[in-house]
Formats: C-alpha cells, sequence, structure tokens
C-alpha cells in the first residue's frame, strides 16, 4: 500500500505538468482531466485552473460555431475570451486575427483629377481625395512643386514658374493604408508662335485658303471667326480657312484671332462684293383651303419681275422689299405642286409652290403600358401631311428614332410604388390626336422571416410573401425541403428529419417580377448521445471467507459502456483470481466473459458518484480441475471520471476431480478494489 501511494504522488505531480502543458498549447480537454486527476490524486485545490479550462472550452465552441456560420464579430468575441485566459494559445490567436480582418472594411481610395497641368507662368490645381482611411499621404512631389490647403477632403498643388521651352513633367502619389493613386503633372514651356499669312482675300464666289503655323504648344485654337467663315482640315501645322459665297453689294471685312498657349496672332480676311439678288423663303406650302405667304427680296437690282406664275396663284402687294402670293382653296383631295420664276437682270431665282390636300391622320397604338423598369414602345404615324410634332411629352418620357413612318417613345424606370399615367399629342397640319401613357409602379417583394432554423427531427414553417406584383414563384429549394400550402399571403416549408452530426444550410430565392429574396434554411445536427465505451484494470486484494485462511489477489479487464450519467454495462469482464492458502501452495481460477450493471446514484458531487453493481459468469479452477459459475457483488466511489475504488463480495461454486475423486466446493471471499478507466 506504501508503495502504491508513492506511485499516485509522482504521477498526481506528472499530472498537473500534463495539464500545465495542454493548457498552454490550447488542448483544454486534456488540462481539465489532467487537473482534476492531480487535485483528486494531491488532494491540492486547483479548481481554479479547471474552472479556466472550462472557461476556454466552452468560449472555443461557441466561437468555432460563429465562425462557421461566418458571424464574426460574435466569433471575435468569443476568441477573446479565450485569449484573455490564454494568451499563448496560437490557434485562438489566429483565429481572432481572421475576425478582425473580415470585419476590417478594405481600404479605399480615389483622387480627381488623375492628371494636372500648369501653363509655364505656374498655378495651383486643386484635388479631390475620397478614402475610408484615417489620413492620407502625398509622396514623391517633383521639387518644382508644393501642397497647399490640405484638408481630409482635397489639397492643392502650386506650380513654379517655370522658363523653359520645352514641356517639363513629373508625377507624386496620394497614398492611404495600402492603397495608392499616382497623379501625373506638366507644365508647358514658354510658348512660340508664328503664322504663314496674316492677310486672307477671297472673291465673291468664296472659297479656301491654307495657312501654316509653327508653335510649340501641344494645340492651337482659332477665335472669333467670322460667321461666313468656317475652319476645315486642321492639323497639327496647318488649317484652312472656307469663305462662303457673298451677295453683297460692298466688300466685307473680318478677322479671326490664332491662340496658342499665351500667343495670339491676328489674321485678317477680306471678301469682295457681288450682285445681290435673294428671294426667301425659296419653297412656299399652302393649305387645302388657300391662303397667302409674304416673300422677301434683297438685291441691288432696280427692279425684279415674277413669272410663270400657277394659274391657281396670284402676286399681291409687291414693291422693293418683297411680295405675296395668294392661292386659290384646292378644288381636289390630292396635292398640287408647281413653281415659278423671280428674275432681276440675268439672274433669277426659283420659288417651288406646294399646296396640302385636306390633312389625313392616325396613330397606333393610342394607349402605352411600360413597366417599372421603363423600355421602348413603337408608335405608327399615317399622314398626307409634309411633318407632324409630338408635344406635352411626359418629363419620364423621351422621343427617339423620329422618322416620316412613325417613332420611339423611352420610358425612364420608374422606382415608386403608384403607377403614374401622362400623354403626349401628335399634330398633323390641322390634325391632332392624344396618346395616353402609363407606368406600372415599381415591385414590392419582402419574405418574413428571411432565416429559419429547423430542429433535427424537421418540421414545417410558414413564410408570409407581401408584394404588389399579381404573383411569385420559388426557386433553388433545397432537396430535404418542399413547399406546401402556397398562396397569395406566404407558403408553408416541410423540412424532412436530419441524423447528421453536423448542422446543414440552405437557401432558396422567392421572385416577384424583377425582384428576388433569398431566404436561408438551417437545420440542427441530431443531438449527440451521452453513450461513451470506457477501458478499464481493477486491481484488487482481500481475505477468503469460511475454512480458507491467508490472503487472495485478483486483477480483471473491462469494457463498460456508459449510456447516461447514471447507468453502465460491462460488455466484457476478463478476471483472474489468485488464492495464497497458508502461504504454502497457490490456486487460481479464471472467470470470464462475466457482463453486469453497474448503477449510479445521482452525484453527490461534482465528480463523486456511488454505484453498485451485480456480475455473473463462468469459471475455471486451475488446481482442483474443477469449472462452475460465480458472481460477485460489488459498490463503491466512481471519482473524477477515471478512478474507482469499490468493495466486493465474491463466490464460486465448483465441481470437479481432484486425485480422481469427484468434488464440490464452494468459496467466497472480500476484497477491496481499484480500478482505472480511460
Amino acid at each position: 500500500m506504501v508503495l502504491l501511494l508513492g506511485c499516485w504522488q509522482a504521477s498526481g505531480q506528472e499530472y498537473l505538468k500534463m495539464a500545465n502543458d495542454c493548457f498552454d498549447k490550447g488542448d483544454y480537454e486534456c488540462a481539465k482531466r489532467n487537473y482534476e486527476l492531480y487535485q483528486f490524486l494531491e488532494s491540492v485545490d486547483v479548481s481554479a485552473q479547471i474552472q479556466k479550462s472550462e472557461r476556454c472550452i466552452n468560449a472555443l465552441r461557441e466561437a468555432n460555431n460563429f465562425f462557421g456560420r461566418r458571424m464574426y464579430e460574435a466569433a471575435r468575441n468569443q476568441y477573446k475570451i479565450v485569449l484573455d485566459n490564454n494568451p499563448k494559445d496560437a490557434y485562438a490567436k489566429r483565429q481572432y486575427d481572421e475576425c478582425v480582418k473580415q470585419l476590417t472594411p478594405a481600404i479605399t481610395l480615389a483622387v480627381a483629377p488623375r492628371e494636372i497641368s500648369f501653363a509655364p507662368e505656374g498655378g495651383v490645381a486643386s484635388l479631390a481625395v475620397a478614402t475610408n482611411a484615417n489620413s492620407y499621404q502625398v509622396t514623391s512631389l517633383p521639387g518644382w512643386c508644393s501642397i497647399e490647403n490640405r484638408s481630409p477632403q482635397n489639397f492643392s498643388i502650386k506650380c513654379d514658374l517655370w522658363g523653359g521651352s520645352s514641356p517639363r513633367e513629373g508625377f507624386f502619389y496620394v497614398q492611404a493604408g495600402d492603397k495608392s493613386e499616382r497623379i501625373n503633372v506638366i507644365q508647358s514651356g514658354a510658348f512660340t508662335l508664328t503664322l504663314s499669312s496674316g492677310n486672307l482675300a477671297f472673291s465673291s464666289s468664296g472659297g479656301t485658303a491654307s495657312v501654316t503655323v509653327t508653335t510649340n504648344a501641344n494645340d492651337y485654337d482659332i477665335g472669333s471667326l467670322p460667321s461666313w467663315c468656317l475652319v476645315v482640315n486642321k492639323d497639327a501645322d496647318a488649317f484652312d480657312i472656307q469663305c462662303i459665297p457673298w451677295s453683297g453689294a460692298s466688300p466685307r471685312e473680318g478677322y479671326f484671332d490664332v491662340l496658342a498657349g499665351d500667343k495670339s496672332e491676328r489674321v485678317t480676311i477680306v471678301q469682295t462684293a457681288t450682285i445681290v439678288f435673294t428671294v426667301t423663303p425659296d419653297r412656299i406650302s399652302f393649305a387645302s383651303t388657300g391662303g397667302t405667304v409674304p416673300l422677301s427680296v434683297t438685291t441691288n437690282f432696280d427692279d425684279y419681275e415674277i413669272a410663270s406664275l400657277p394659274n391657281w396663284c396670284s402676286v399681291a402687294g409687291k414693291d422693293a422689299k418683297g411680295f405675296s402670293i395668294t392661292c386659290n382653296p384646292l378644288p381636289g383631295s390630292s396635292l398640287r405642286e408647281s413653281y415659278f420664276i423671280v428674275r432681276a437682270g440675268e439672274m433669277t431665282k426659283t420659288v417651288m409652290v406646294t399646296q396640302h390636300a385636306p390633312t389625313t391622320f392616325s396613330i397606333s397604338p393610342q394607349n402605352a403600358l411600360f413597366a417599372s423598369s421603363g423600355g421602348r414602345e413603337s408608335f405608327t404615324v399615317s399622314t398626307n401631311a409634309a411633318d407632324w410634332q409630338v408635344t406635352s411629352l411626359p418629363s419620364w418620357c423621351t422621343v427617339v428614332d423620329k422618322k416620316a413612318e412613325g417613332f420611339v417613345i423611352v420610358c425612364d424606370p420608374w422606382s415608386g410604388s403608384s403607377p403614374r399615367q401622362g400623354f403626349f399629342d401628335v399634330q398633323a397640319g390641322d390634325k391632332s390626336e392624344r396618346v395616353t401613357v402609363s407606368q406600372s409602379p415599381a415591385t414590392q417583394l419582402s419574405v418574413a422571416p428571411n432565416e429559419y432554423a429547423f430542429t433535427s427531427s424537421g418540421g414545417t414553417w410558414f413564410f408570409a410573401v407581401s408584394t404588389n406584383f399579381s404573383n411569385y414563384d420559388i426557386t433553388s429549394l433545397p432537396t430535404w425541403c418542399a413547399i406546401t400550402d402556397m398562396s397569395a399571403n406566404g407558403f408553408v416549408v416541410v423540412c424532412d428529419p436530419w441524423d447528421g452530426n453536423l448542422p446543414r444550410e440552405g437557401h432558396f430565392y422567392v421572385h416577384a417580377d424583377d425582384k428576388s429574396q433569398i431566404v436561408k434554411v438551417i437545420q440542427s445536427p441530431r443531438p449527440r448521445s451521452s453513450t461513451r465505451l470506457l477501458f478499464g484494470i481493477d486491481f484488487g486484494v482481500g481475505a477468503p471467507k469460511g475454512s480458507d485462511w491467508g490472503s487472495s489477489i485478483d486483477g480483471a479487464v473491462r469494457w463498460t459502456l456508459l449510456t447516461s450519467p447514471y447507468f453502465g454495462l460491462d460488455l466484457v469482464n476478463l478476471k483472474v483470481h489468485g488464492l495464497i492458502k497458508g502461504g504454502d501452495f497457490f490456486e487460481n481460477a479464471l472467470l470470464q466473459g462475466m457482463t453486469g450493471i453497474r448503477i449510479f446514484t445521482p452525484a453527490l458531487t461534482k465528480e463523486v458518484k456511488l454505484f453498485v453493481s451485480l456480475k455473473g459468469g463462468w469459471g475455471y479452477q486451475q488446481s482442483s480441475k474443477g469449472q462452475g459459475f460465480g458472481y460477485e457483488l460489488e459498490a463503491g466511489l466512481y471519482l473524477a471520471k477515471a478512478l474507482s475504488i469499490g468493495f466486493v463480495y465474491n463466490a464460486q461454486n465448483l465441481k470437479g476431480e481432484l486425485d480422481d475423486s469427484k468434488f464440490d466446493i464452494d468459496g467466497s471471499y472480500t476484497s477491496v478494489r481499484i480500478g482505472l478507466h480511460f
């Protein structure tokens, strides 16, 4: 016994070392188990270490669960509890950092503009900075630039005077966290500008003249150009000026400026006069009812005349500035066209005359319905009018692709919850048609709840649907779920039972028109069984009863199935029993295959339980060549989930032969037994 107690004491110190090592490595189940053994063997109170191990076990389990479900904030808080108790836990630290990383938004940075340009005299350019970082830095700034007026949202770059003839370039960086934007800086050199000519002359018939440009600027502009001239064929070192014909009685003059950087050169334009003779308009139109249209005449001739006038027209109010044409009503239903001539000297102008038939007009369709997303609707116009117009169009509609035979209305998207309506008019001649435009409201959709957790036994749950669309449908339903009782107000999801060890998750979508909502379903794993299989080794010493004397030693190996905290079943119990009588001979018997039931009382303390067991089995006694059945009664304490101490009563009834004589032996003994369980 002294030797055995010494072994316990040595083992107790070893358990403490193993517990501390396990705790430092983050194996809290191992730490807790060895702290408990140490406390039992050494009778030293290490309940604080045990409680700390339990806190870490629980917090780590919750943290891993939250992490697996991407609930990073909850997971971070649980990992923090583990690290508060054990800062050496590398796994918890790594998981904690990953949660912080997932919860920390990525740095964003945008700088505008990305390139700034300065004239040779320098100046200041402002840049806008948009970032979610706490601050930003400007680095690698060229030596001829400096920062001014810096704030969290913007800053300015000041550029020095540059006297060189060539441009200079540089760049700098704006940095925020791990983001960086490069900004290019360009400053022009001192500008030069020369032109091949400073004067251009054109005849009254117009024409084109070329001007060569020599400059070190990146580009040049032409400004103040007279309205009767235009620039054509402009490239880097030359351009052409085109002058339109001039019918005025006197020469006309003008000028334009060529601008390059801060340089400017003026070019004078002169165009000679010509004979003046214009008639406007050169085309007149009458309704079927006739009427009068005035025309203007501009000329430097003394007079003009009108010839070849159609017989259904007449001239009225002729003077030096113009005249009027009166048209009789149209007797038929078809368009009629003709012309007349206005002559001054040897110059003539032709004026076209058109009289339209009574207007016919139709448009299709006369109503248009658009979805909330907007879209296009084509309309067909049928009319004999020369032209038609769309008026009074709602602000949320636009006319595109207008042609003689029709047009297209484009409707903007509509996010309102109620329909909207408007109209527009199409006019052709004296006819008008009104078209009604309607647009459906934006589709509304909500599903509640958007997440539901089923138990492992499955079940049903009602999901409420609210939408202003006529119907909805459901897609991507997990194979272990089904839809029942679907109505306008919602639907029921039926979930199959789940026998897995881990939770399972899935999702499905509810669609209504262009709206979709995802719904998440989770199912818990089957409840964990409390069944545990233990392996145990027992050793016992005791004294026989009856006429026998001396001492007995027995040992056993057994497998025990614990199905609950209060019930156990010994599946196999291989046992060897030896009996020393009077110190002069040794008898041994083997009882094997013993099975029995071990019953536990409710816990007296957290780790101590009482048990009582009854077992029986077949046995064999070697010295007497006997065999038979035996049984034993045992009562004791179950400590710390690993150690048992019991008091045993064992009885045997063996029949056999000894020296060719039949015998019947009844024997019994009591012993104290110590067992370890794994």
